[in-house]
């Protein structure tokens, strides 16, 4: 079941994310999880939501993080599996 909660995104919109286990459980992470960036330094996994962001429509749903010392969340652009985020480098913490 949806675990909606909502959030500002880096650009100052807000935004409804689904935070439940249900809906981060096929990207390899859990709301609340930190983990390491390969390149933006560590973050914690927000949620799930469809990118509506900046008029990018099509994504379809992506998984939002908030890096440390940002000001609102954000989005991985085709990072969709457990197996995508191993390649790209993402660790857990």
């Amino acid at each position: 079941m949806p675990e909606m909660k909502e959030y500002t995104t880096i650009k100052g919109r807000k935004i409804e994310i689904d935070i439940s286990p249900e809906a981060c459980h096929p990207f390899g992470f859990l709301h609340g999880e930190r983990i390491q960036t390969p390149s933006k330094g560590p973050a914690t996994i927000i949620g799930v939501a469809n990118v509506k962001e900046g008029g990018c429509s099509g994504y379809g749903p992506q998984l939002w993080y908030k890096r440390d010392n940002a000001s609102g969340v954000s989005f991985w652009v085709d990072l969709i599996t457990p197996e995508d985020f191993r390649r790209a480098g993402f660790k857990k913490i």
